[in-house]
C-alpha cells in the first residue's frame, strides 16, 4: 500500500515540477510568437520538427526585460525559463530605440532575428558540441555557418554581453542541451516587426530559406561553422567569434 501511494504521489508531482520550472502564465506576446512559430513551422519543411523537440521562444523584444528564453514542448507547454544574453553591437548597449536590436550582417556583434534550428557545431577553438549549441538560421540569416552564432553558456545573462550569440546562464546549459538537443526550432523574437537595426532584413520576415547548416540538421549530418561565440570581454585573442 505504501508503495503504491508513493507511486501514485510522484504522479501527481510531475507536472508540477515541470510547471516551477516556468511561468504559470508566460506573457501574452510570447504565446503570439509561439503560435506564429508554430505556423512557419508546418509551412517549412526544414522546420519541421520530431514530437520529442522543442520550440525555443528567445524573447527579444523588449516587451518585458530581461529578455528570456521560453521552452515548449511541440504541443505549447512551457517547461523551461531563463534569462539570456544578446549581441551588444557596435554602440556596446545592444539597443536600438530602447530595445534589443537585431542584425543578421557578418561582423555586426549583433543577435540575428527569426527562426532558427538547433544544431551540431562542429568546429571552433572555445565553443564545440559539448558546451554549445549551433542556431542554423531558416530565413536566409546564414547565422550559423557565416557567424558561428550559438546556444551556449554565460556569465552574466540578461544583459548585452555576446557577440550575437544567445547565452544562457551557466549552470542551466548542461540541461538545456540534452532537453532540446539537435533539431529543436527557435524563434530568435525581437517583435512585430522585428526591430532590425541594419540594411540586412534577413530574418524579419516568415520565409522559409534555410542556410545549409540547417538543411543538414535536419537530415541528421553537422556542418562546420565559421567560430564559436564568446564574450566580448573574455574570449581569447586566438579564438574565433561570433560575428
Amino acid at each position: 500500500m505504501t508503495q503504491l501511494l508513493l507511486a501514485f504521489l510522484s504522479v501527481v508531482a510531475m507536472p508540477t515540477l515541470a510547471r516551477a520550472q516556468c511561468s504559470a502564465s508566460p506573457p501574452s506576446h510570447v504565446q503570439e510568437a509561439l503560435e506564429e512559430t508554430r505556423k512557419f513551422m508546418m509551412s517549412c519543411s526544414t522546420a519541421q520538427i520530431g514530437d520529442d523537440k522543442h520550440i525555443l521562444i528567445n524573447d527579444y523584444s523588449g516587451q518585458s526585460m530581461p529578455p528570456k528564453m521560453y521552452v515548449f514542448t511541440k504541443t505549447g507547454n512551457c517547461i523551461r525559463e531563463m534569462e539570456i544574453t544578446w549581441g551588444v553591437g557596435q554602440s556596446g548597449s545592444g539597443t536600438a530605440n530602447g530595445k534589443p536590436a537585431a542584425c543578421s550582417e557578418k561582423s555586426t556583434q549583433q543577435t540575428p532575428p527569426g527562426y532558427h534550428i538547433t544544431a551540431k557545431h562542429a568546429g571552433g577553438e572555445r565553443y564545440n558540441e559539448n558546451n554549445s549549441i549551433g542556431l542554423a538560421a531558416l530565413s536566409g540569416q546564414k547565422s550559423l555557418g557565416d557567424r558561428g552564432i550559438l546556444i551556449h553558456g554565460a556569465e552574466q545573462p540578461g544583459t548585452a554581453s555576446s557577440w550575437g550569440c544567445t547565452g544562457v546562464p551557466n549552470d542551466k546549459f548542461d540541461d538545456l542541451k540534452k532537453l532540446v538537443g539537435y533539431g529543436s526550432l527557435v524563434n530568435n523574437y525581437f517583435g512585430k516587426p522585428a526591430n532590425i537595426n541594419c540594411g540586412n532584413k534577413a530574418g524579419g520576415d516568415d520565409k522559409c530559406e534555410p542556410e545549409e547548416a540547417a538543411r543538414n540538421a535536419a537530415s541528421g549530418k553537422s556542418t562546420p561553422s565559421s567560430g564559436g561565440g564568446s564574450t566580448p570581454s573574455s574570449r581569447p585573442s586566438s579564438a574565433p567569434n561570433a560575428r
